[in-house]
Order: structure tokens, then sequence, then C-alpha cells
């Protein structure tokens, strides 16, 4: 995914608290461990990845 398409991407508790905003899942993945493909179908289905819950991030 090349940096343009990139979306940021929200790591959250599995109690649904803040820890953190990455550029994108793959960045994510790499510096967590986590497959970015599990990280993407968890913000589509509102499942889980890696002992986390991820949304997209939203700029306030």
């Amino acid at each position: 995914m090349s940096e343009k398409a990139s979306k940021p991407i929200d790591q959250l508790t599995l109690e649904s608290e803040f820890i953190r905003t990455f550029k994108s899942a793959k960045s994510a993945g790499a510096e967590l461990g986590i497959n970015s493909s599990g990280i993407g179908n968890a913000i589509r289905k509102g499942t889980t990845s890696g002992g986390y819950r991820w949304r997209q991030h939203i700029e306030k």
C-alpha cells in the first residue's frame, strides 16, 4: 500500500479505550508484530486483532 493510499487507524484496548494512532494498518502491524490484513478485517468487521480493537482514525 502506498503512503498516499494509506489511512490512519486507531489502536484501542478491548474496553475501547484509545491507545494511539498509526499512519496505516501496515505500519501498526509491522511495529506490533500483528498481521496487517487481520487489522484491516478487525476494522471492517468490528472484531479484534492482536488483542486490540481497531478503528479508522477520525480527525477532530
